[in-house]
Formats: C-alpha cells, sequence, structure tokens
C-alpha cells in the first residue's frame, strides 16, 4: 500500500509560540503512541516566524485496527495546543513533484 504524504500550513498567535513549542518538548506518551498505532510513519513539524509547517506519512498498512484510544488525552492536548493556533491545520497543494515527472517516462 502506498504511503500518504501530506504537508499543512497553520499559523501561531505570536505570544503562543513559546507555549506550543513547550508543548511538545513534552508531548505525553500517549499521544506518540496514538500517532504510531494511527499508521504515521514520519510526523514532523516546522517553524518559521508564526508559521508552522507539519510533514507528515501515514502508511495505512501499518495503523493498529483496534488501536484503544484515550479520547480525554486527546481532548486535553488539542484543548492546549489549539489555544495556540492563529489559524488552523490546511493542507497545501503539491505544484511540483520530482518523481511523479521521473515516473511519467
Amino acid at each position: 500500500m502506498r504511503t500518504n504524504r501530506e504537508i499543512r500550513v497553520a499559523r501561531l498567535k505570536w505570544d503562543s509560540i513559546g507555549e506550543y513549542r513547550h508543548l511538545h518538548d513534552h508531548i505525553p506518551e500517549q499521544n506518540v503512541k496514538h500517532i504510531i498505532q494511527a499508521g504515521y510513519t514520519e510526523l514532523q513539524i516546522f517553524l518559521l516566524d508564526d508559521l508552522l509547517i507539519m510533514l507528515t506519512e501515514l502508511d495505512p498498512s501499518q495503523a493498529l485496527p483496534d488501536r484503544v484510544i484515550d479520547e480525554q488525552v486527546e481532548k486535553e492536548w488539542h484543548e492546549k495546543t489549539g489555544r495556540c493556533f492563529e489559524s488552523e491545520w490546511q493542507q497545501v497543494d503539491t505544484i511540483f513533484d520530482l518523481q511523479q515527472l521521473l515516473n511519467k517516462g
């Protein structure tokens, strides 16, 4: 099965950048477990000024079908991180893909 790669962008509130970094420096183990069990093989977040750029790679074949999600842990994480955002995550469009170009020929 093909790995799905996505890039998303969002904006942080200027006065919340430090808090957002702090939250990710102390991400709960349960949240990491949820990410892995969902089939994510890569998840990176980059910061330029107040612009967040997130790269994810999801391999559906790696997802655990009977995974149990701790809804309270997820809710708390999204509430804490959500307070830091000026604008929510948005998926970006690909305008050039070298591999796709090479595979055409």
